[in-house]
């Protein structure tokens, strides 16, 4: 949000009634306690996400690679 577009805002709230500056705080309340309890809930785990996914190992895997024969 620009600063212009702020200002605005901020003009436009300071001329609110009692009644209208009741109703913004009152929604304001509702939209940052249902971010609160969005954000309390516990993510998923994500073990065992993959165990039921078909999986291929080259039969070579554990053969040792000719890059490192020298370090062996």
């Amino acid at each position: 949000m620009s600063d212009a577009v702020f200002n605005s805002l901020m003009t436009e709230v300071d001329n609110f009634s009692f009644d209208q500056c009741v109703l913004l705080l009152s929604r304001l309340s509702l939209v940052f306690s249902k971010k609160q309890s969005e954000a309390n809930v516990p993510k998923k785990s994500m073990y065992g996400v993959w165990k039921n996914e078909p999986f291929y190992m080259f039969s070579d895997f554990d053969e040792p690679l000719e890059e490192f024969a020298e370090y062996m």
